[in-house]
């Protein structure tokens, strides 16, 4: 009778998937965790360039135009070139002149103190993500205009 050993059994063939499927299935839970990882970060990075950028935007203004003041209603009323700019949070959005700059604000606080050379205190907060957590960035401007 002749030995014919070349060939793997149905047992070891069930084994060896058995391994692969497993290994498979961690790699794929490994590369799935760090999508959902790369999505919130990029959700929280748009949400803190948001800010930045409506606080760069009322930064500059203030720093170059006439603030109307005291501010009332955390409405802030920039002049610049002749021009007035009217800031104001509605709707969960900061708009400038009623057109909307930027979305997903939960607060939009404006103080001022003093008269002759105003200093703005600007607080901005994002609405809470779907884990709770906000955004939060918050500056006193001194204007440079007399």
């Amino acid at each position: 009778m002749i030995k014919n050993n070349k060939g793997v059994t149905l047992v070891e063939l069930l084994a060896a998937l058995a391994l692969l499927t497993l290994i498979l299935l961690l790699a794929n839970s490994f590369h799935l965790f760090g999508q959902k990882q790369m999505i919130d970060q990029s959700k929280t990075i748009q949400e803190q360039a948001n800010i930045r950028l409506v606080m760069n935007i009322l930064s500059n203004e203030v720093r170059t135009g006439k603030v109307e003041v005291p501010v009332k209603n955390n409405t802030l009323k920039i002049t610049t070139n002749n021009k007035t700019n009217i800031y104001k949070l509605e709707s969960n959005k900061i708009t400038r002149n009623d057109e909307p700059i930027v979305d997903k604000i939960g607060v939009f606080n404006v103080k001022s103190t003093g008269t002759t050379r105003p200093e703005i205190t600007i607080d901005i907060t994002s609405l809470p993500d779907n884990k709770g957590k906000t955004e939060s960035i918050s500056t006193v401007i001194h204007s440079r205009v007399d």
